[in-house]
């Protein structure tokens, strides 16, 4: 489920089941019920929030860009923060592309284009918006994101480099699909902190568990912990991994 504060209209991060995309509301840190009156609680924001999802479905199986970016304009009018869109809105609407592929009602070519559909997206949003100035140019770097040996998906990790950045956090994106020895020299000279892989399919494992073997070679000031999500994590398809986390939910890094 996702879930949305009630008063300030902020997304605040899913919670089980992670397979049910329907949106819920709570109270976010910054916003005690006890301050706040009644009236201020909005629960039809939640129709609204849904809406915006359907209009940029409908965007997406028509490949109509227009419509996406002025569907975003009416989310951000409404106090939507692009963040929010990101992780709150098109984040779901990727997971469900993948869910309509698994069950065959969406073809391998009508993914493909509903996927480089929201990658356009995703480069609209942060360029209205700027979401990549966010990071804090002076902080060290402490992030390092990749995809899985076979994952040929970047969105998952885009959005997360661009949800950290948004929290004034440095990051980078790594391309370790036939580069492993480019992530362990990056690791050894920036001393990084947090490793985060995105996986989406279950056979996609083994590559995983070699990027954790080798990470556990490495000498124990320098060796980051190892965090995994994705789709594959969502879905409960993937068992413990000795050496790394797993995380259906990104927004518990916060």
């Amino acid at each position: 489920m996702l879930k949305w504060c009630s008063y300030c209209q902020q997304f605040m991060g899913e919670a089980p089941d992670f397979e049910n995309l329907i949106i819920t509301h709570g109270t976010c840190h910054g916003c005690h019920p006890a301050t706040l009156r009644p009236e201020k609680l909005d629960l039809t924001h939640a129709r609204f929030l849904k809406s915006i999802q359907h209009e940029l479905w409908n965007a997406g199986q028509h490949n109509d860009l227009k419509a996406a970016e002025s569907t975003i304009d009416d989310a951000v009018n409404a106090g939507l923060r692009p963040v929010d869109i990101l992780i709150g809105i098109i984040a779901p609407i990727l997971y469900q592309v993948g869910e309509d592929w698994k069950k065959g009602t969406l073809t391998v070519e009508g993914e493909h284009q509903f996927t480089a559909f929201c990658e356009k997206v995703i480069d609209l949003v942060d360029f209205k918006f700027n979401v990549s100035a966010f990071a804090n140019p002076m902080a060290a770097l402490e992030t390092l994101l990749t995809s899985a040996p076979g994952n040929r998906h970047t969105l998952a990790v885009r959005i997360l480099a661009l949800w950290l950045a948004s929290k004034g956090r440095r990051t980078q994106i790594v391309d370790t699909q036939n580069n492993l020895q480019q992530l362990l020299s990056l690791i050894r000279t920036t001393r990084i902190k947090l490793l985060l892989i995105s996986i989406s399919l279950a056979e996609q494992c083994n590559g995983v568990k070699e990027i954790i073997g080798r990470i556990a070679e490495l000498p124990m000031p320098i060796r980051p912990k190892v965090v995994v999500g994705g789709y594959a994590v969502k879905l409960g398809l993937v068992s413990p991994m000795p050496g790394a986390d797993l995380m259906a939910d990104i927004s518990s890094l916060s």
